[in-house]
C-alpha cells in the first residue's frame, strides 16, 4: 500500500495495484489526529499495520490500520520534511525537528516517551535523559554561576542559544536511519549541512558542509551504503558512504 498526507491533515492509503483509495484516517475516539498540515508519513518496516506521521502541530501521530485511526500521540517534534524514521529494532522512532535545539530525538514506541536526544555537535549524545530534579538542580547551579560571573558590558552578544551567523542552527528537514551502518543521517537549512552520527555513541562521523542551499530530502540505497540528498539549488548529490566513515571527516 501507498500512504500519503498533506495540507488537509488526513492520512490516505491506496492500493498500489488498483490505484484506488482504501482508507482515510484522521481522528479515532479521543485522539483527534493532526491539527495542522502533515509533512511526513512513514510505514513501520517491522509492522505493516503501523504508520507514523508528523507536521506543524508539534505532534507525531501513531496509526494502526486495523483500528482505522491513531492509537497514540507524541507531543514535541516540529516536523517540516521527511524527518521521521523507524529503526529495525521494532520500537525506536527517530524525529528531526525544524528548530534550534533538541533537533534529533529518539522515542520508545513501547512507552511513547523520549529516551534520548542526539546532540547536533555530538559529545552529549550518549548521555541519558536527566530526571526533572537533576534538570532543576542544574538550572539553579547555572543561575548562581551566571550571577557570580556577570560582568556588565556594552558589546553586542555574538551568539544566541549557542548559535550565530558563523555557526547557524540546523533546522532539520530530513532525518533517517541507515541500519546497515548503524548511523543516523540528518540535514536541513540554516547550516546547510548533512551530518552522519554513530547511533551508539552519538559521535559525529561526517559533516558535508559549505552547500549553497538548504537540503530538503535524503534517501539511502537498498543494496549499498550510498545515499543521496536533494537541495534547493535543484541538484541531487549522490555520496558513497564507505568513503566518509572516518570520525569528523569533512567535505
Amino acid at each position: 500500500m501507498l500512504a500519503t498526507a498533506g495540507k488537509d491533515k488526513y492520512i490516505r492509503l491506496y492500493d498500489e495495484q488498483t490505484k484506488s483509495l482504501v482508507l482515510r484516517m484522521k481522528e479515532n475516539g479521543e485522539l483527534c489526529g493532526h491539527s495542522n498540515r502533515v509533512f511526513a508519513c512513514k510505514f513501520d518496516p517491522m509492522d505493516n499495520n503501523r504508520i507514523a506521521s508528523g507536521g506543524w502541530d508539534n505532534t507525531i501521530q501513531i496509526y494502526d490500520i486495523r483500528r482505522r485511526g491513531p492509537i497514540a500521540s507524541i507531543y514535541g517534534p516540529h516536523i517540516c520534511g521527511e524527518a521521521i524514521d523507524f529503526k529495525d529494532d521494532g520500537f525506536t522512532l527517530l524525529a528531526g525537528s525544524y528548530r534550534q535545539d533538541n533537533v534529533l530525538e529518539l522515542f520508545d514506541l513501547r512507552t511513547m516517551k523520549k529516551f534520548r536526544t542526539i546532540d547536533w555537535d555530538g559529545p552529549k549524545a550518549s548521555e541519558p535523559l536527566k530526571s526533572a530534579e537533576q534538570e532543576d538542580d542544574m538550572e539553579e547551579d547555572k543561575k548562581e554561576e551566571n550571577k557570580e560571573n556577570f560582568m556588565p558590558t556594552n558589546e553586542p552578544a555574538e551568539k544566541v542559544d549557542g548559535y550565530s551567523r558563523y555557526s547557524p542552527a540546523p533546522f532539520i528537514y530530513s532525518a533517517l536511519f541507515n541500519n546497515k551502518t548503524n548511523t543516523i543521517m540528518a540535514a536541513g537549512a540554516g547550516a546547510n549541512q548533512v551530518r552522519l552520527f554513530d547511533y551508539d555513541t552519538g559521535a559525529v562521523l561526517c559533516v558535508i558542509s559549505d552547500l549553497p542551499k538548504a537540503i530538503l530530502c535524503m534517501t539511502k540505497a537498498n543494496t549499498s551504503n550510498d545515499f543521496a540528498f536533494g537541495s534547493v539549488d535543484s541538484k541531487v548529490r549522490i555520496i558513497g558512504q564507505r568513503q566518509l566513515m572516518d570520525p569528523l571527516s569533512q567535505m
